[in-house]
């Protein structure tokens, strides 16, 4: 018992690593709706699918009779229309690549870039992504142009400044990659540059899968005009880091960090009080 509330252990499936156990809250029948609402349709889950559903789920809440309510809940949101629908393009399963010499979180890092997409009220029209092989964590940036000076200010205040040098950066033979600019940056930083199609095309291919499941993300919550995405980036990225990923067998925000992030549904069951016994909290 935690505050009140009945515990339940529950070991998670192994894949790769570890083999690990959480504690869960048993939840009662008038409080299911508002956890899937949060492990589903919340901004901070973004319709991520019937399996990052399930796993997210079972790793913050005990519900009787929990898959068949979930997978009927995920089915009439994408009936409803909040699922993701037809996407603007398909993309394979990300899988873990056979690369050689992945020491840790941020060895490798793929860089990439999404646009031109609408522009936004703060002159945005592109989006700079980063994925760290070993983990999967991605970062992004909407960005105004896609010039050296901007690819590099990104990387310094976005990748650098939070997760150390990367020891390798691979990308494609586009411009703002290739430039002096840029080639200086990883000179001084010994950051060793690789090309995606030399290298390893398959991973270049992590990225570019990533950039569908971040575009279809951020199209569920865009206005009409697709002008406000740019306000929705920051969290729909924590949708997908704090998400099960296949290939690790956990998120990459567990990967990264060696522990789950506190989500505002373990918050609801930590404060129980009026408005979550009411479900006024979803």
């Amino acid at each position: 018992m935690v505050n009140g509330l009945l515990m339940r252990y529950v070991h998670l499936p192994v894949n790769v690593g570890p083999a690990r156990t959480v504690t869960v809250p048993v939840v009662l029948l008038p409080y299911v709706e508002t956890v899937l609402h949060f492990c589903h349709r919340d901004l901070l889950s973004s319709h991520l699918g019937l399996t990052k559903t399930i796993e997210k789920v079972r790793r913050h809440a005990c519900l009787p009779g929990w898959r068949k309510d979930v997978a009927e809940f995920v089915r009439e949101c994408a009936k409803r229309g909040g699922g993701k629908g037809p996407r603007p393009w398909t993309y394979g399963r990300m899988q873990r690549m056979p690369v050689a010499d992945l020491t840790g979180p941020f060895s490798l890092l793929v860089v990439d870039a999404v646009g031109p997409l609408p522009e936004t009220e703060r002159g945005n029209k592109y989006i700079l992504v980063f994925v760290d092989y070993f983990t999967r964590w991605a970062e992004a940036f909407a960005v105004a142009a896609l010039d050296s000076i901007t690819f590099v200010g990104a990387m310094v205040n976005g990748v650098v400044a939070r997760h150390g040098v990367p020891s390798r950066l691979l990308s494609d033979d586009g411009r703002n990659f290739t430039l002096e600019v840029a080639k200086a940056f990883y000179q001084t930083l010994g950051i060793r540059k690789l090309f995606g199609t030399a290298y390893h095309p398959q991973t270049q291919g992590l990225v570019e899968r990533f950039n569908g499941i971040l575009i279809g993300m951020l199209w569920m919550h865009v206005d009409e005009a697709q002008t406000d995405w740019d306000v929705y980036l920051p969290r729909v990225l924590f949708a997908y880091r704090s998400a099960y990923h296949e290939a690790l067998g956990d998120s990459p925000f567990f990967s990264l960090y060696g522990r789950d992030p506190v989500l505002p549904l373990d918050v609801a069951f930590l404060n129980l009080g009026k408005k979550w016994k009411s479900n006024e909290v979803a």
